[in-house]
């Protein structure tokens, strides 16, 4: 996201009353990179998130990402978590998959940036994820 998307974005974040978002800042000096979520959607649980774009491939979104899946499981008692990228994103698609999320078909989204969007959409059942995490502590 450019400024203007990343403004039009938080102030959308700030106007939704169920989910969470977190700001993404450095550790090191406070800067603000992105932000990231758990949105209730008519789906389910959703993963979302956004990287400003002097920030993209330094593993910021997958850092999160990780983070609220773990989150999302955790705390909560929900079967299935949700994302969806758009089909021009191959680095959100990594990101997606980095997280052990399934293909599960195709879809339209609104994005704030572009209007009506073609989406991937993706799911990652609780299963899935206890399985990757087991395998990841041996």
């Amino acid at each position: 996201y450019g400024e203007a998307e990343g403004r039009t974005f938080l102030a959308m974040a700030a106007s939704r009353r169920a989910g969470i978002v977190y700001a993404l800042t450095l550790r090191d000096s406070d800067t603000f990179v992105g932000c990231a979520g758990l949105n209730t959607t008519d789906r389910g649980l959703e993963l979302g998130y956004w990287i400003g774009e002097p920030y993209w491939k330094r593993g910021y979104a997958t850092e999160a990402a990780h983070a609220l899946v773990d989150l999302a499981f955790q705390r909560t008692a929900i079967q299935v978590l949700h994302a969806s990228t758009r089909v021009i994103n191959p680095a959100s698609r990594r990101v997606i998959h980095k997280c052990g999320f399934q293909y599960a078909g195709q879809g339209m989204l609104n994005s704030i940036v572009a209007g009506q969007v073609p989406v991937e959409r993706y799911r990652l059942d609780r299963k899935t994820w206890n399985s990757l995490r087991n395998w990841i502590h041996y």
